[in-house]
């Protein structure tokens, strides 16, 4: 009998421990973003560009590239499986990167070749080509594509006239925080 009260007992523990992990988790990690801005600006240069880091993110990265990363939570006998998803959370990111080129994007000459290969790209990947969206910066005029799959989404910005893109990858809810870093891209004096 007593045997039998030690293992309940045990067990119990075991489940309430593994929820309290899983709440959390839940709390923590959202709240990385937050915890990075309270110790660092919410703006980033990159080649000449001002950029706004979103709030929920945190910023990672080297010469000619930077990372806003952003984690949601996942729990982990629910969450379905995904490539951008580990035990605990699911990554989204948004990249900041220069040309390899050197090259700045030209939409005349540029913008069909570009959505022909971005095409074969996400054919590729397993996506699709969802959408084309066109957005006012105070440095002109910025292209976007959107591609979709059942639990990941890929938005590629191309800024008119400059050496650096934009790229997201994660979560479809999501992907609109990629439209909010390039509106408000500004050029540094």
């Amino acid at each position: 009998m007593a045997l039998r009260k030690r293992l309940v007992r045990k067990s119990l523990e075991l489940v309430i421990g593994l929820l309290v992990g899983v709440a959390l988790i839940e709390i923590a990690i959202p709240q990385l973003g937050f915890f990075w801005h309270l110790a660092h600006t919410d703006q980033v240069v990159m080649d000449g560009h001002l950029f706004t880091v979103p709030s929920k993110y945190f910023l990672s990265g080297s010469e000619g590239r930077l990372t806003f990363t952003r984690f949601s939570p996942v729990v982990p006998l629910i969450a379905e499986r995904s490539a951008i998803a580990g035990p605990f959370a699911k990554m989204n990111m948004i990249g900041i990167y220069k040309h390899d080129d050197g090259k700045s994007f030209d939409r005349d000459a540029d913008y069909f070749r570009l959505k022909e290969w971005l095409a074969n790209e996400v054919k590729q990947a397993g996506l699709s080509l969802e959408s084309e969206r066109s957005l006012s910066t105070q440095l002109g005029t910025a292209y976007c594509f959107q591609s979709n799959g059942s639990q990941m989404a890929e938005v590629r910005c191309f800024l008119d006239g400059s050496k650096v893109s934009v790229l997201f990858m994660g979560e479809p809810r999501f992907a609109n925080d990629v439209y909010q870093v390039v509106s408000g891209v500004t050029r540094v004096n």
